[in-house]
């Protein structure tokens, strides 16, 4: 198993930090130009998406649909670390495929709550670049949003923070 930290709390490399409204912090974590982000869907559960600048929100996948959340968190680098890209060997991406499988990874999801689905930060190779989406137990493939139009793949990778 590869030694990772759960991307779901802080880590001495990476953290979450509260924004909303499009904005994105100069160290934010970025894949193909999009900040990660998290934030809370309609039911109270945590999602992840990516910071639209124009639309001014967290952009995630939920229930087939493209969901705007404007107040969220944002994955960035922690104080003295130059901020995350994928060249740096703070983090790597796991490549899985349908339903995550815990054996493969040594990370935490983004939530564990009584019954609540594990979801992860995943990412996909869609239209000629990496976008920012979801994966978990229970749903099969990776969850995201594309243009405005909600997509599911099957093949995907997932964010894991190396511990230090």
């Amino acid at each position: 198993m590869s030694n990772t930290q759960d991307v779901g709390r802080n880590h001495p490399a990476a953290q979450w930090i509260s924004a909303g409204l499009g904005r994105i912090p100069s160290n934010a974590f970025l894949v193909y130009g999009k900040a990660i982000g998290r934030g809370f869907d309609n039911c109270g559960g945590i999602q992840p998406g990516y910071i639209s600048k124009s639309k001014k929100a967290l952009v995630v996948e939920y229930g087939g649909e493209e969901l705007l959340i404007p107040n969220y968190e944002v994955l960035v680098s922690a104080q003295n670390y130059v901020a995350l890209t994928e060249s740096e060997t703070l983090f790597k991406w796991i490549p899985m495929s349908g339903v995550p499988d815990r054996t493969k990874i040594n990370c935490t999801p983004l939530r564990i709550k009584g019954n609540c689905n594990e979801l992860y930060i995943a990412r996909v190779w869609d239209d000629g670049k990496w976008v920012i989406g979801k994966a978990g137990s229970i749903i099969k493939g990776i969850h995201y949003v594309i243009s405005g139009v909600a997509k599911i793949g099957e093949n995907y990778e997932i964010l894991a923070i190396k511990s230090t």
